[in-house]
């Protein structure tokens, strides 16, 4: 009688199972990290294209400001672009007066000589000693500091004539009519500034009267290159490139850098006033 074949009982070595799970553990730890390469690219490809739509959306605003620059401004008295000193501190600041944020209206006549400009009661609140004023009557603004800020009872405004008193003695003063318009000149400028977010990156700011508006985060680098006119007047000299314009320089346009992340770029913005004498 041929012997019955039995099915045989021997298992796997420990050897055999120790080299099983080594490679095992070898083509986990291999998906592992292809998924995680993967993951860090779909994530570096997303911070760059935030990055990039960041600083497209920072470079329209700067664009926009700085085009508009000088506009509504009387001429030869209000610099329409002026570089700050350092971070902490407005690193530009761009100004015109399209819209202004608050502007009030003289309810009786004023004029230089009286220096009392009366206004509403209840505009007297938005004035402070010191500010520069802007009135303006027959399409024409005019510049002036507030000397003293009445009460609500006696709601007017000391002013006296600054950028525009350019001799001792004034043949003709300026009179406004009741309905003249008054605004702040603060309420023109537009101020740029870097600051330190709590993880240790750099915010461009957006400033204008009271409100203040991030719109760039993650900013490496920002810089301004003024061109300028000769102070002189010398014309055979020409305007020059400085990162440090001379005080009181007519600012004919600013070359921007700006990085935020990996992502960079360089422009160039004209004021619309271009030379302090030309009007807008």
């Amino acid at each position: 009688m041929a012997p019955v074949a039995r099915p045989s009982c021997r298992g796997y070595t420990l050897i055999e199972l120790l080299i099983g799970m080594a490679l095992s553990l070898l083509i986990v730890g291999g998906m592992w990290l292809a998924l995680q390469s993967q993951e860090g690219a779909y994530r570096a490809q997303g911070a760059g294209r935030e990055a990039r739509q960041m600083l497209e959306a920072a470079v329209q605003q700067l664009q926009r400001d700085l085009q508009q620059a000088g506009a509504g401004l009387p001429p030869k008295t209000v610099p329409a672009v002026t570089p700050g000193p350092s971070e902490g501190n407005p690193v530009v600041t761009i100004r015109y007066l399209t819209r202004a944020p608050f502007v009030t209206k003289l309810t009786a006549p004023g004029s230089e000589r009286s220096k009392l400009f009366r206004i509403p009661p209840d505009d007297i609140r938005h004035f402070r000693q010191g500010d520069q004023v802007l009135i303006r009557y027959d399409g024409t603004w005019q510049v002036f500091l507030v000397e003293a800020v009445g009460s609500h009872s006696s709601p007017r405004l000391t002013l006296v004539p600054e950028a525009i008193r350019n001799t001792k003695d004034r043949m003709v003063w300026l009179t406004f009519p009741p309905g003249s318009e008054v605004a702040r000149l603060r309420d023109a400028e537009v101020e740029y500034l870097l600051a330190q977010g709590q993880n240790g990156d750099r915010h461009l700011i957006r400033r204008q009267g009271a409100r203040e508006t991030v719109i760039a985060t993650g900013v490496q680098d920002l810089r301004f290159d003024y061109l300028v006119a000769p102070l002189d007047g010398s014309e055979a000299m020409g305007p020059r490139w400085t990162t440090q314009p001379p005080a009181n320089a007519p600012i004919l346009g600013a070359r921007v850098h700006l990085a935020i992340g990996q992502a960079t770029t360089h422009f160039t913005g004209t004021p619309r006033n271009l030379l302090p004498e030309s009007s807008s």
